[in-house]
């Protein structure tokens, strides 16, 4: 009969338990914080692309309809994502300006409810960047 020595029993079970735990925290942890930035980065890309467009309100329907496929695939990985309820507002709110954004283009009457979505946004998420901006290097004296 084939006895197993007490150390290689423990030093197989030690690995198999540290395998399991690093995939656990790969899928439970890692994987949906790396979903999250790449929608992220995906919006993002969206609105600096399509900048111009929408601050002149010539955003064909194609666009709108690939920004708001990108809005909504954010909020839906914030949903399965997101563990508190805190950061699943954060998203929707997120959602709904980008939302007030791409339906208000162009209309200058409603420049400044632009103007606030980009606001809201640059203090929810710092991470999504929709709006190009120059920083003067310069230090003041």
């Amino acid at each position: 009969m084939l006895t197993i020595s007490t150390t290689v029993l423990i030093s197989v079970l030690s690995g198999t338990l540290v395998f399991v735990i690093s995939q656990w925290f790969l899928e439970i942890i890692l994987k949906p914080k790396i979903l999250m930035n790449e929608k992220r980065a995906k919006i993002s890309e969206l609105m600096l692309r399509y900048h111009s467009e929408y601050q002149n309100g010539i955003l064909t329907p194609e666009q709108i309809e690939l920004i708001r496929n990108a809005n909504s695939e954010l909020l839906s990985s914030a949903w399965k994502c997101c563990f508190r309820q805190k950061k699943k507002s954060k998203y929707l709110i997120l959602a709904k300006e980008i939302n007030c954004i791409i339906s208000n283009q162009g209309s200058k009457p409603n420049g400044i409810e632009i103007q606030n979505a980009i606001k809201t946004i640059e203090n929810i998420d710092k991470n999504v960047k929709i709006t190009f901006q120059y920083f003067n290097d310069k230090k003041k004296k």
